[in-house]
């Protein structure tokens, strides 16, 4: 039986209109999640932000999701454990980069698209050794994959902004983002005004999450997001 072609192309228009929106938001990660109902939800981060969120129905998720590990060369024939691959979109002197990681989950495959500019800095960039490690321990290798996805951390950023502004510390006043910490699992409090507030902002997360033992305060003097900024996770600094 030939492939169905129409099926296809839409998957192809599919994933490269999802590229060009990331670049156009400028995103830094894409998600395509399955839920237990069997769908797919697909958003992106941009400044810390979730933007772009939708539901996209199982049949064409899946098939979006196979065209952008086709995209990054991905041997489709092999579905078990975690796989990554690399892409250049578009194929344009303004193009980036992308990273993909795709990596089996409860409800089905779930598929991270990371754009990075030097691949050396890609999250995975150590394959040999993420390699052994799959093959020893498959579990143990997506626990330690230097890029998780921790979906709990958005329930965990409405708390923290809840807290601030009770404490009069208000979103674009007083800070400017509060970016998500996925591989330490915890939070940055972004270009916070001054070393006053940044003091401030780490006791009213301290009292927030109590659990969170690592709080760290530092000046951030270059970049869009330039000012103090603090940091509470679980983990320490990889």
């Amino acid at each position: 039986m030939e492939p169905d072609r129409s099926k296809e192309d839409r998957a192809i228009q599919a994933a490269q209109e999802l590229l060009h929106s990331a670049l156009r938001v400028g995103a830094e990660q894409i998600y395509l999640l399955p839920d237990d109902g069997g769908n797919y939800r697909c958003f992106m981060i941009a400044a810390g932000e979730e933007v772009l969120p939708r539901l996209i129905s199982a049949g064409d998720g899946l098939a979006l999701l196979n065209r952008l590990k086709l995209m990054g060369g991905v041997d489709l024939a092999t579905q078990d454990g975690v796989q990554e691959g690399y892409m250049f979109f578009p194929q344009e002197e303004n193009g980036k980069e992308w990273y993909m990681l795709s990596k089996p989950s409860p409800a089905g495959e779930q598929l991270i698209v990371s754009v990075t500019e030097d691949l050396k800095e890609a999250p995975c960039a150590d394959k040999s050794a993420q390699s052994a490690q799959e093959k020893s321990s498959p579990d143990e290798s997506i626990y330690d994959l230097r890029f998780a996805f921790r979906e709990e951390l958005f329930d965990f950023k409405r708390r923290a902004q809840e807290a601030l502004e009770t404490n009069g510390i208000l979103l674009h006043q007083s800070y400017q983002s509060i970016d998500l910490n996925h591989q330490e699992f915890g939070l940055e409090v972004c270009a916070i005004v001054d070393e006053n507030t940044a003091i401030r902002i780490s006791r009213i997360l301290s009292h927030t999450f109590p659990e969170w033992d690592y709080v760290i305060r530092f000046m951030k003097d270059v970049g869009p997001e330039a000012g103090w900024k603090v940091k509470i996770q679980q983990m320490p600094d990889q």
